[in-house]
């Protein structure tokens, strides 16, 4: 909304991410001219590798010649940076200087980032002229209450973040508002100082009242969907005001920030009137779960968000009454994790014992039987890792990763007509899976079928052109089919 409004008010507007999660095929590109996700990519199913973000001084050095270029216009840029995120792993010398806290060490690295864009858009000149606003979507609860990272809680760990606003001419500067604001406020407040028609569809305001002494506090609602729908639990609402938090879950809780801001002493039981009114006001807001923001991914889309770290999905039927509680949870997530991490340090054994553990103590966690059945097929116990993806299958039988690896099993286990029956099924969901048109190419060829492998592997390069075992594979298919100069050419792209 924010880019379109520019866009359309004859702004030049750009975009530099650093992300796989804003890659432009997410359509989050809209409004901007140029939406520059260079180099950013999802895992590729067949392996040849992935780059799912970059560093800050990338998406700066990317940005620069956009933001610094002569113009005739106004522009609007959106420079993301995702260095803050899991695994924390920051550069020289903040790897060094920070190695005890390593999350501090990419906040450090990033604000370094930061003021090196400011700079140049000083020393070009721009600055006199130019609003700045520096923001985050959340920050991270480093075990707070028991979550490494963010999205399972909205407590304040995750949910505060900071807001900071540069005018021109150093207008208001060195203001400090200790009021609630919210990030919907950002927008709008865009609007308003640039002296744009707000959108009707604008939920927030502007904070630039703040300025002349007449902004008041609002109250600030937050949501989060991950437990639902990648763990099978209760998604938690949140609503912040009047110095109090309510957060409605199974069992609710409620604090009074201003004496208990870490959010440890929950007064939902002492305060049952405050809860209840705060729990009106939430249901008010029409907080409910809305279905279609769930959807099936492809193999791609699941490893690439999973490699992030945003792991888990969700069962299929999860019935109407309430999930359990993340709270109660906490523990079996912070296994799953761990689990997840055994795994990425090839420790397979010691994560097949983790996720047994899991299950037992949640057996309707998808992604801790999917997981048990790639440990399982990694250490080659075919049978073991069959029963894995078949359980994890029975609670999710739409998970497409799951079920071009149990293809995959099956044709370990020389159950040939199984897997063709699982690579079928996975492009029924997926048309543009690569693995298992790969797989099924190379069944044809061992059928002795060259040309029907041929078209398996032709449909693969279309998709995907830069892997060689595709290439390598046709190459071996036309050369049983007598073209050789095929052939040629496809060995040749291999070994160059």
């Amino acid at each position: 909304m924010l880019a379109e409004s520019f866009q359309k008010a004859g702004y030049e507007t750009g975009a530099f991410v650093a992300a796989y999660v804003l890659h432009s095929h997410w359509g989050l590109n809209r409004g901007f001219d140029l939406y520059n996700d260079d180099g950013v990519h999802g895992v590729d199913d067949l392996g040849s590798g992935s780059k799912l973000e970059r560093r800050g001084d990338e998406v700066v050095t990317a940005a620069l010649p956009w933001l610094l270029q002569e113009r005739d216009s106004p522009f609007f840029g959106w420079v993301h940076l995702y260095d803050p995120h899991a695994p924390y792993d920051a550069p020289e010398p903040w790897g060094t200087q920070f190695a005890d806290e390593p999350y501090d060490g990419e906040v450090s690295f990033t604000d370094s980032v930061v003021g090196n864009l400011l700079e140049e858009i000083e020393n070009a000149g721009l600055l006199e002229n130019t609003i700045v606003v520096i923001t985050a979507d959340h920050g991270e609860d480093l075990q707070d209450h028991g979550e490494l990272g963010h999205g399972l809680f909205i407590y304040d760990t995750t949910v505060r973040v900071p807001l900071l606003l540069r005018l021109p001419d150093l207008a208001a500067a060195g203001m400090v508002v200790d009021d609630q604001v919210r990030l919907v406020d950002v927008a709008p407040t865009l609007l308003e100082l640039t002296g744009l028609p707000l959108p009707e569809n604008v939920t927030g305001h502007s904070v630039a009242s703040f300025i002349s002494g007449t902004g008041t506090a609002r109250p600030a609602y937050s949501e989060t969907m991950f437990p639902r729908w990648h763990l099978g639990w209760q998604e938690l609402y949140a609503l912040r005001d009047g110095g109090y938090k309510y957060i409605l879950a199974p069992r609710p809780e409620l604090y009074d920030l201003r004496s208990d801001p870490e959010e440890l002493n929950n007064l939902a039981g002492d305060m049952p009137d405050v809860a209840a009114e705060m729990r009106e006001r939430i249901e008010s807001l029409g907080a409910q779960v809305d279905a279609s923001t769930r959807s099936v991914a492809s193999d791609n889309v699941t490893k690439s968000l999973r490699a992030l770290g945003y792991i888990g999905t969700a069962p299929s039927n999860l019935g109407t009454g309430p999930l359990p509680d993340p709270k109660d949870k906490v523990e079996v997530y912070a296994m799953m994790v761990e689990a997840d991490s055994l795994m990425s340090e090839l420790r397979y054994s010691e994560a097949i014992t983790l996720l047994e553990k899991v299950i037992g103590l949640d057996p309707r966690l998808v992604d801790a039987h999917a997981e048990l059945g790639k440990a399982l097929a990694l250490t080659d116990d075919y049978e073991g890792a069959e029963k894995g993806f078949l359980a994890a299958l029975e609670l999710r039988p739409d998970y497409v990763s799951v079920l071009a690896e149990l293809g995959v099993v099956h044709r370990r286990l020389g159950e040939i007509d199984l897997a063709r029956s699982d690579f079928e099924a996975v492009l029924e969901l997926d048309p543009r899976n690569s693995n298992s048109l790969f797989n099924l190419g190379e069944m044809e060829l061992e059928a002795g079928n060259p040309a029907a492998a041929l078209r398996r592997f032709d449909l693969v390069l279309d998709f995907f052109d830069e892997p060689a075992a595709p290439h390598f594979a046709a190459g071996v298919a036309s050369y049983e089919l007598g073209d050789f100069r095929r052939a040629h050419e496809e060995f040749e792209f291999v070994a160059t």
